[in-house]
């Protein structure tokens, strides 16, 4: 993960009916239901999986990503992405996937965008 500077942030985004768009929100409502099914087979529930995104975004923090800060992300098809990808919802920080072939020239050309 990467990031660049930027705003520091708070707030919690909001979906339509009201409650918080959050990982920590769906833990609350949804606790023990499944949250993710991965291609072995493994199932994990909406506490397992917020206890990961806490832990990232905690990591973030610690590394003074918040709100407005661009976080940098070479995905792959598995939980890690996801768990990346809801860490950096959680600090309203926003996020672009880089290809995991792209040259360190493509990645600075596209950091140059965010």
């Amino acid at each position: 993960m990467r990031r660049r500077g930027g705003a520091a942030g708070g707030g919690e985004a909001r979906r339509a009916g009201g409650g918080a768009l959050s990982t920590a929100a769906a833990v609350r409502e949804a606790g023990a239901r499944l949250a993710l099914v991965e291609a072995d087979g493994r199932r994990t529930d909406w506490r397992a999986l917020g206890e990961e995104v806490a832990a990232a975004a905690a990591w973030l923090a610690a590394r003074g990503v918040g709100a407005g800060d661009p976080v940098e992300l070479v995905p792959a098809v598995d939980r890690r992405t996801v768990v990346w990808v809801l860490a950096a919802l959680e600090r309203r920080a926003p996020l672009y996937l880089v290809h995991p072939r792209a040259t360190e020239a493509e990645r600075a050309r596209q950091r140059a965008l965010v």
